[in-house]
């Protein structure tokens, strides 16, 4: 069973793509369309505001498959500004759900299922369940179940539980992977692989649904959807990697390009979400007392709002450069210099993680209030060649100056010498 991991593994594999432009609005749909049957993107829906049933939650895939639900105390609502500043379908766990016609037979057709998930609570629940249909009990489904004593994603097919070895925290937010090639049933969660199995799929020919159990008499889903993608075919492997970049940079990260042109910085908080990110120059904050390290990508500041009052979060950064050892992260608030804990991924070296306490170090509000409010950078050890940062230049230079002054003296004596030989 995989420790859960949120966004802090997801990052290695989709921040990447956040190099390529400023932020994640900029990516306007799915990578990977080749098979696309489906998809229910909440960014997407017009004309409603916080807080408005969904009656229609429109498939933007060329098939028409749109969610719907026609009875008005059944319908989810459609929530605002919850997820990286993007809105999510939201299902109350007690009565809430949306029907898809057809689309898959498990014994005749491949799949791939893409979702972004959040769920409020870890009981068990449903949060795409295939109906029997006239053929056959079959199960093309995601749910979330406690099984060998773990709550965790899992799927029934070829009638048992099939777990995703991808553990489940309440709120939480997952991107989870399932495909079918006929003969493998494989998961991922944010980007990581989870268990694979492999029963004999039964048939099946009916319809969906999304939040509640076949029957609409429990496993009722408590919790958001923010966007489906489901192929009718099992996508390779790094067609996969592109949709849940795709999904990863979209909902679990915002970027920014960095104050001293080096790139763009890219962050993902491990709770809330992150609001009015922008970088800040150096020369701008005070020199007093500032550590004698180069920040080379200068210094950001954003808020990570939506977080458990008085609680840490993990805010996960990937940097236009890999981060040597030694490097720091530090921010000033209260008129000084704070240090504030870190570590480099050890997946991916360009990557950081700070930690953050609302309210405590790293909060220049110093309120519990839900709402962390920082502005930091990395400094590294001291090189050569960092304009406009507190390094110790003639400290460094020191050993190179001597060295550039022997090899002087050297060509100078080898002059005399040559020119006495020609004499």
């Amino acid at each position: 069973m995989k420790k859960p991991s949120g966004v802090l593994l997801v990052l290695a594999l989709v921040l990447s793509v956040c190099l390529l432009t400023a932020t994640p609005a900029a990516a306007s749909g799915p990578p990977v369309t080749g098979g696309l049957i489906l998809h229910l993107d909440a960014d997407a829906i017009e004309d409603l505001d916080d807080g408005d049933p969904v009656e229609t939650w429109q498939d933007l895939s060329s098939q028409g498959n749109h969610a719907t639900q026609a009875t008005p105390a059944y319908r989810p609502t459609y929530r605002a500004n919850i997820l990286n500043g993007r809105p999510v379908v939201r299902f109350d766990g007690s009565g809430t759900f949306m029907l898809v016609p057809p689309m898959l037979d498990p014994a005749q057709h491949n799949w791939s299922f893409f979702a972004v998930v959040t769920p409020a609570a870890t009981v068990d629940q449903d949060i795409w369940q295939q109906l029997d249909g006239t053929t056959g009990p079959g199960r093309v489904n995601v749910s979330i179940r406690t099984v060998a004593a773990a709550t965790q994603y899992s799927s029934f097919l070829g009638g048992s539980q099939r777990p995703s070895g991808i553990g489940v925290v309440s709120t939480r937010s997952n991107l989870v992977t399932q495909t079918w090639d006929g003969t493998t049933l494989a998961w991922w969660g944010d980007g990581t692989v989870g268990s694979t199995h492999t029963p004999t799929a039964e048939p099946a020919n009916g319809g969906y649904h999304i939040g509640v159990n076949k029957g609409i008499t429990g496993n009722w889903l408590h919790g958001d959807i923010a966007e489906i993608l489901i192929y009718d075919r099992a996508l390779t492997n790094e067609e996969r990697e592109q949709v849940e970049q795709y999904l990863g940079v979209k909902w679990l990260s915002i970027c920014v390009a960095t104050a001293t042109g080096t790139g763009t910085a890219c962050f993902a908080p491990s709770e809330g979400a992150i609001e009015d990110l922008v970088a800040v120059d150096e020369a701008g904050l005070p020199v007093e007392g500032k550590p004698n390290l180069q920040f080379p990508h200068g210094f950001f500041a954003l808020n990570v709002v939506g977080v458990t009052p008085g609680g840490t979060v993990t805010v996960s950064i990937m940097l236009p450069q890999p981060v040597p050892p030694g490097t720091q992260y530090w921010k000033h608030y209260n008129d000084a210099w704070h240090r504030i804990p870190m570590t480099i991924d050890p997946i991916n070296p360009r990557i950081i993680h700070i930690t953050l306490v609302d309210g405590g170090l790293g909060d220049a509000s110093g309120l519990p209030n839900g709402t962390i409010i920082d502005q930091g950078g990395p400094g590294n050890p001291l090189t050569v060649g960092w304009e406009g940062s507190s390094v110790n230049k003639a400290a460094v230079l020191a050993p190179w100056l001597a060295l550039l002054a022997a090899l002087m003296a050297g060509a100078s004596l080898f002059v005399i010498r040559h020119r006495r030989a020609e004499t």
